[in-house]
């Protein structure tokens, strides 16, 4: 699994590496869904966190956003952590 630093910021290609070996390596916690394309043509990555056993609608639940503005990693590291 690609390894997260703790003292630098992730570029795209090794954040979106990141997703999909998480949900890959976790896939009864971790769902990864694509919801849509950047103008760039990059995925736009919807990672969700949680039992996945089928009865998801049935609990709580919250949203964590982090990379609401493109320019601005420090939310993405943070949401990660």
């Amino acid at each position: 699994m690609t390894p997260w630093p703790l003292d630098a910021y992730l570029d795209w290609p090794a954040l979106e590496a990141w997703c999909r070996d998480i949900a890959a390596a976790h896939p009864e916690w971790v769902v990864l869904t694509e919801i849509g394309r950047t103008l760039q043509d990059r995925p736009i990555l919807l990672l969700t966190l949680g039992a996945n056993d089928g009865a998801q609608d049935e609990r709580p639940g919250f949203w964590l956003d982090g990379g609401t503005h493109a320019a601005e990693w420090a939310g993405i590291m943070a949401a990660a952590h």
